[in-house]
This record gives structure tokens, sequence and C-alpha cells, in this order.
């Protein structure tokens, strides 16, 4: 799934990592490393997705711990709308179809020509979810 970042998010990631590497007091290189390991970049700037995102700043938080200095955010605070609703569609599916619904939203998704959840788009999402509303009534 394209989970896209409205600037505000970004903005706050951008500003959490930064804080981050100067607490950890971390040389340059050992940043793009990291950016590097976790992100695929070599710049916060480049990032693109809320995964590399939630990577860096948990490899970050890591480095901080390991120092015994205090976390600073946490990327559990920078989960989309999309990411949330794909979570709904998840325990619904779960409480709907019961044992094996994996197997079964599996089943409804090649209908649709999707391999998994993550690569649906919102308007996917809905339609997966306006399916398990129908069978929830059904039964």
């Amino acid at each position: 799934m394209n989970t896209s970042i409205n600037k505000a998010s970004r903005n706050k990631m951008l500003a959490l990592i930064h804080l981050q590497k100067n607490k950890a007091k971390i040389t340059d290189e050992q940043y793009i490393g990291i950016l590097l390991d976790h992100a695929g970049v070599d710049s916060a700037s480049k990032i693109e997705n809320i995964k590399q995102f939630k990577s860096v700043i948990d490899a970050l938080n890591k480095i901080l711990i390991a120092q015994g200095k205090a976390p600073l955010g946490s990327s559990q605070n920078f989960t989309p709308q999309s990411q949330r609703f794909l979570n709904a569609v998840r325990a619904k599916a779960n409480a709907v179809l019961g044992n094996h619904s994996k197997n079964r939203l599996q089943g409804y998704l090649n209908k649709m020509g999707k391999s998994c959840l993550e690569d649906c788009s919102m308007r996917e999402l809905r339609r997966v979810m306006g399916f398990l509303s129908i069978i929830e009534k059904k039964y």
C-alpha cells in the first residue's frame, strides 16, 4: 500500500530525526550509514514513505537507549490514516471470517487482482471493508 505522508507529518518526522541525531551526538558518517541501512538514502530529506521514516526513527532511538539516554518520540505516533484503516480491515476480517480468515481474505483479494492488503489503495480497502460488512450482516 502506498502510504502518503502529508507535509506536516513529514516535517515532524524530519525534525524528530534531526533531534535524535543531535542528542545521540553521532558523526555525519554514522548518520549517513544509518540512513543508508534503514531507508536506502543518504539524506533524511530523500525519505519517501512512512516505513522508511519509522525504520530510521527506531534505529536512532535504539542508539539513544544504548547510550543510556531517553529515546525521543516514537515511530508509532506517525501512523497515517490509511495504515489505521488497513489495521481496521484486518481486525474486521478476523472477526467476521473467523478461522482461516487470512485464506478467505486472500481469495477475495485474488478476485480483485491484489496479492495482499498492502497493495490496495484506500478505495480498494473500502471495497474490502464493504465486502466484510455484507458478510457480517448475512451471518
